[in-house]
């Protein structure tokens, strides 16, 4: 089931270890530095595909080895970059029919850049809003979509509690 460091869990979403030999967000860290903390990739767009706005482009339920995890980093990536304009990205929680905003300012991607780390804004995580239990869903929320960007892409790291 492990490949080149991932664990398919999905066909089109991929868990990434940060240290070997941890099976589950259940089991802590060994450092400060988040070993062990699993990187959830989910594949909004296809590498060929337009990125477009809209709420729910993707959305993902969170399993039980997830509860009472809390967003702690976030990444966006795309494989065709915009020629003009951001990509601009909202996480959102749905709990028990009630949607909340996981960040306070969305996570973008700047003009002719490929990823979210080298933002002129930086994205804020709302602390209020960050945490996630057992059948919550994740609703990736498309705000801007630049010009002609195409296959986005959502990092997601979630930390025990």
């Amino acid at each position: 089931m492990a490949r080149g460091g991932y664990v398919e869990t999905h066909p089109e979403v991929k868990v990434r270890k940060a240290q070997r030999g941890v099976d589950s967000l259940s089991k802590r860290p060994a450092t400060a530095t988040g070993s062990g903390i699993p990187v959830y990739h989910h594949k909004v767009f296809g590498d060929d595909q337009l990125v477009l706005t809209g709420d729910g482009r993707r959305i993902w339920n969170i399993p039980a080895d997830m509860n009472l995890a809390v967003l702690t980093a976030l990444a966006i990536a795309v494989t065709t970059v915009s020629s003009s304009g951001i990509v601009q990205v909202q996480l959102a929680r749905i709990r028990g029919g009630s949607t909340v905003d996981m960040l306070s300012t969305r996570i973008q991607i700047d003009a002719s850049e490929f990823t979210s780390y080298t933002a002129a804004t930086a994205y804020v995580i709302n602390t209020s809003n960050d945490d996630v239990a057992t059948a919550d869903r994740i609703s990736v929320d498309v705000d801007a979509a630049g010009t002609n960007a195409k296959g986005l892409e959502v990092i997601a790291t979630f930390t025990p509690a």
